[in-house]
């Protein structure tokens, strides 16, 4: 798969219109030259959807599975402390139910990313 770069310059205002510059748009207008296809406003906007929605979709199987992880790494972490005595457990016990608080308190990255001008991407590419 050849990586594409995203040319500041080919997104100006006559390719892009008046889109925001976020994550996914710039993936889509990448996708979209990467394929050979035009790159015109209305497609990057439906191209863009569909990241958007991919992104999402593995936000939320990503996060579910460090959930999992996590949880059955305390389960089995908790059952080769037991020798540990009452004290000692119940510091685990509270440290493990502040783990899980926090996590249920996490949403899922849900929103879209903030957009992005032109000089915030140009100014990105200086500093690295």
């Amino acid at each position: 798969m050849q990586r594409v770069v995203v040319d500041v310059a080919c997104l100006r205002e006559d390719h892009m219109g008046d889109i925001a510059i976020g994550v996914d748009e710039v993936a889509a207008h990448n996708l979209l030259l990467a394929l050979g296809l035009e790159a015109s406003e209305d497609r990057i906007a439906e191209a863009a959807a569909h990241m958007r929605a991919h992104r999402t979709s593995a936000e939320h199987l990503l996060l579910d599975k460090a959930r999992d992880d996590l949880f059955t790494h305390l389960e089995s972490a908790f059952r080769r402390f037991r020798t540990h005595d009452d004290h000692w457990n119940a510091g685990y016990a509270a440290a493990e139910t502040e783990a899980v608080n926090w996590f249920a308190a996490r949403p899922y990255v849900d929103a879209v990313p903030a957009a992005r001008t032109k000089g915030d991407i140009l100014r990105a590419m200086i500093r690295h």
